[in-house]
């Protein structure tokens, strides 16, 4: 699941056309061996609290796992000879984290290992990771990450539930894809508007709106409008080619009234058969 969580933020990334995509992964262990860990870690960093910045000095001595975390230059040379969590993984950690990177080895992820990596709350187990674009990576800027929180939903009281995610920071995707010069596609405008009037109308509406899914012909609505006038109104606004009106009667005779929107002309089409109709008056313009 680690793997696919991170497969599915990267490969977001690059449908977004960023370059230069490297994942940065560690593992902070579990409940078993995490503490010894932070023994070790707490005694490298008070042997040494002079020189920390004032954040860290606290943080010292309420959770220390997060001077790694922290983004002043001092603290960032100190930590570097500090010890590294993946020498200190129980046993069945170490498994967990290796069959990680096989995955990420088999699916052809580029990740490199930072065994300083803990991410920003305390409820990460095993594995955390960071996605950078490999020129940003001095500035320590991530664009997505996350990780494992096998205990979390049990701390918020529900049952012990192994889980993991990821989430992006939208504003540092957008400022990259900028500076990237990303082109974005052209948005595709509909081509339909599904207009409806009265609570049976707008049921067989909603299911045609899935038909024409289905058929990948882009389509417009405006279900909270219940004003036929209001509706048609956006129609003309989107400069859609047909607009498909289904009233009262319509949704009781099982029928549709198309209307060619340029034209202003207007048929009635079987509702059965009303997508297949679309399709071939859309070829014939």
């Amino acid at each position: 699941v680690d793997a696919q969580i991170i497969q599915v933020l990267y490969e977001i990334l690059k449908e977004l056309k960023l370059k230069n995509l490297v994942v940065n992964i560690n593992s902070i262990g579990c409940s078993q061996c995490r503490p010894y860990y932070k023994k070790l870690l707490a005694s490298y960093f008070r042997n040494r609290e002079s020189s920390l910045c004032p954040d860290c000095r606290r943080r010292l001595h309420e959770n220390v796992l997060r001077i790694l975390d922290c983004k002043d230059d001092r603290c960032q040379t100190m930590k570097q000879g500090a010890p590294q969590t993946l020498d200190h993984l129980c046993d069945e950690c170490k498994a967990h984290f290796k069959e990680v990177l096989e995955f990420l080895d088999e699916i052809n992820i580029p990740y490199n290992l930072d065994p300083y990596l803990v991410r920003g709350l305390d409820y990460y187990t095993r594995t955390v990771f960071e996605i950078f674009s490999q020129k940003d990576q001095g500035k320590q800027l991530a664009l997505g990450g996350g990780g494992r929180y096998d205990k979390l939903v049990k701390v918020t009281g529900g049952k012990d539930t192994p889980a993991c995610g990821m989430a992006g920071g939208v504003e540092r995707i957008i400022s990259l894809m900028k500076s990237q010069e990303v082109e974005l596609p052209a948005k595709d405008k509909p081509v339909i508007f599904l207009a409806q009037l009265g609570a049976l109308a707008k049921k067989k509406t909603l299911r045609l709106l899935g038909e024409f899914r289905k058929a990948k012909i882009k389509t417009a609505e405006s279900f909270g409008k219940d004003s036929l006038k209001v509706q048609l109104s956006r129609a003309n606004r989107l400069g859609v080619r047909y607009s498909l009106i289904i009233g009262q009667k319509e949704a009781i005779d099982g029928e549709v009234i198309v209307r060619d929107m340029a034209k202003g002309k207007q048929e009635i089409v079987k509702i059965e058969k009303v997508v297949v109709r679309v399709k071939e008056m859309l070829k014939k313009k």
